[in-house]
């Protein structure tokens, strides 16, 4: 009988007995909070549309961006690009009398000789006034640079009947046959330009400059698939 009543013992559940039980109550001032919760500082009205709140691990919850003050919203607006220029900024990238000046600012915007793309070439226009090209290399149709820029400009044949100093007007209207001839006033849309396969002319003396359209992007042969 024996190890017939432990056996029922293992089979048979009891109640426990009561005891001493431990309960930790809280005191009616005690507020639960959650470790989410975002505390809500108390602000003025206008203090309250600026202010910026961040989650308890310091960053600001997604898909939420907070309004950009007066003064941020102006500075911004300087750095736009398409923003309308000042007259300090206008005047720095307005092009140069001074022909040396002019190649050396392109030289910098174009970072030559260290872009071995872009080509500077020296020239005299009716083997007198001093000027120069610039163009980018495979971008530019070498034809049209050679035959409808270079040739015309240094035949001093062209310029027998100018009786004062070459001007770019004078080059745009009775020297250049080839269309698509245009002035360029500033730096911005001239380094624009010859980025886009165009020919600056630059003149000694003018502050202009003439954009040729000599497009002609180099073509590869196909070659056999390997």
């Amino acid at each position: 009988m024996g190890l017939f009543n432990t056996i029922k013992k293992l089979f048979i559940y009891r109640e426990p007995l009561q005891g001493d039980q431990f309960e930790l109550l809280e005191d009616a001032s005690e507020e639960i909070v959650s470790p989410y919760q975002v505390p809500q500082p108390n602000m003025g009205e206008s203090s309250q549309q600026n202010a910026t709140y961040q989650t308890p691990m310091g960053k600001q919850p997604k898909g939420k961006k907070s309004p950009l003050r007066v003064e941020e919203w102006n500075l911004e607006r300087q750095q736009d690009p398409a923003a309308p220029k000042t007259d300090a900024t206008a005047e720095e990238d307005r092009l140069s009398k001074d022909l040396e000046h002019n190649r050396a600012r392109i030289q910098e915007e174009l970072n030559i000789p260290t872009n071995r793309d872009a080509k500077v070439r020296n020239l005299r226009i009716g083997k007198s006034t001093k000027a120069f090209i610039v163009y980018i290399e495979g971008m530019a149709d070498s034809t049209t640079i050679n035959d409808f820029i270079l040739r015309p400009l240094m035949t001093a044949d062209n310029f027998e009947s100018l009786q004062e100093k070459c001007s770019a007007d004078y080059i745009l209207e009775n020297i250049l046959t080839i269309n698509g001839v245009t002035k360029a006033s500033d730096y911005t849309h001239t380094i624009s330009q010859i980025l886009e396969g165009k020919t600056a002319l630059f003149i000694d003396g003018s502050e202009f400059c003439l954009l040729v359209e000599s497009r002609g992007f180099e073509k590869r042969n196909v070659d056999q698939p390997v």
